[in-house]
């Protein structure tokens, strides 16, 4: 990613779509207790999908109601020990559509 900071890295969409997210890469405006992560597969109306109202590729797993979503080795949310706080590291002047993380082998 161009700019000032060197270690914030677009994913999962557009040109970057093979460029897998973390799940950092939600933005909850207050972090879930149920665990969650970035589902590429993600589509609407898909069970867990769009966890943070915002991108669809965000879904939740492992816990009651999305038992039968089995959760990868990567999660976030509070009962994962997990969070969001990475992608405060990066600022832009305007917020781009693409999603973003700090990926600190960027350089």
């Amino acid at each position: 990613l161009m700019g000032k900071r060197t270690s914030c890295r677009f994913c999962g969409a557009g040109n970057y779509s093979e460029i897998s997210c973390p799940p950092s890469s939600c933005q909850f405006p207050n972090e879930p207790v149920v665990p969650y992560y970035w589902d590429p597969d993600c589509r609407l109306g898909k069970l867990g999908c769009w966890a943070d109202g915002i991108h669809i590729q965000c879904r939740f797993c492992g816990e009651a109601p999305f038992t039968s979503l089995s959760c990868p080795a990567v999660v976030g949310g509070s009962s994962a020990g997990g969070g969001s706080a990475s992608v405060t590291q990066c600022s832009f002047a305007n917020e781009p559509h693409t999603p973003y993380f700090w990926d600190p082998s960027c350089t």
